[in-house]
């Protein structure tokens, strides 16, 4: 098992670093990394703000090169800044990436799904291993133990869920999950809806573990996303969280990239 430098360290900012951009669903993620994996600064920002903190990062430190990855079409603006000051890389289904990328549609394949997969394939470099990425949806992305990536499944995610049906009925309220485990029967309506998302969403999780499981025993189990700590916690079946697995990925593809064309010159 490989492991990565340690997530964060004291802000050395070493001579020149590389930037690497995830545009979620509900925020930004920004990380700048030396050239040996290891992550010096972090920052989570809302859509709006995002070429604002770049422009601040790129004032600060001296960052050679960036990879920016997306749910959807980032901005033209900030295309363009990152163009101008950086080696840039967007990363889109024809981006080189380390793995053999087996997807039927690779051009429909989130980038964040790829980018934990190969992030998960450089920690387990010749075991089958089972990313789970704990966010607006949950999903599950299997890479077997010869770099081939080959898919997975797509649920919704928790919050999802509760915002699902107080949407779609005329009365049921819109909750959370509450502080203690609910229990599996309960007697009121608000406390049921939590039961019902708390039980299932373990369930839902373990079974598709133990499915893969069979048929792969030695498989590993890699975690992240937004609700990483509460599956952490509540699980029954081992697995290891890295909150950071995809901004790690994006750095190992950027990385990639680099070598390859020191390599053509």
């Amino acid at each position: 098992m490989r492991t990565f430098a340690p997530i964060l360290s004291p802000k050395t900012h070493p001579k020149m670093s590389h930037l690497c951009i995830d545009i979620g669903n509900t925020r930004a993620k920004l990380a700048t990394f030396a050239a040996n994996d290891l992550m010096n600064d972090l920052q989570f920002v809302p859509h709006i703000d995002t070429i604002e903190a770049v422009e601040k990062l790129l004032d600060e430190q001296q960052i050679s090169h960036c990879i920016l990855s997306s749910v959807a079409t980032p901005e033209a603006t900030l295309i363009a800044f990152l163009s101008k000051n950086t080696h840039f890389l967007e990363l889109s289904h024809r981006t080189r990436i380390p793995i053999d990328n087996r997807y039927k549609t690779p051009e429909t394949l989130g980038k964040d799904r790829l980018a934990a997969a190969i992030a998960a394939n450089f920690v387990y470099p010749k075991e089958p291993v089972l990313v789970i990425d704990a966010g607006s949806c949950i999903t599950f992305d299997f890479i077997d133990g010869h770099a081939c990536y080959w898919g997975g499944s797509i649920t919704p995610g928790i919050k999802m869920r509760f915002r699902a049906m107080h949407h779609f009925t005329g009365r049921l309220p819109l909750i959370a999950l509450p502080e203690n485990i609910p229990a599996l029967t309960e007697n009121t309506t608000t406390t049921a809806m939590q039961s019902g998302i708390y039980w299932g969403v373990l369930a839902e999780v373990e079974g598709i573990i133990r499915a893969y499981q069979k048929d792969f025993p030695n498989l590993q189990i890699m975690l992240t996303g937004g609700d990483t700590d509460f599956l952490k916690a509540h699980l029954s079946i081992d697995v290891q969280a890295v909150p950071y697995l995809v901004l790690q990925g994006l750095h190992r593809i950027l990385q990639y990239n680099i070598a390859l064309d020191k390599s053509q010159a």
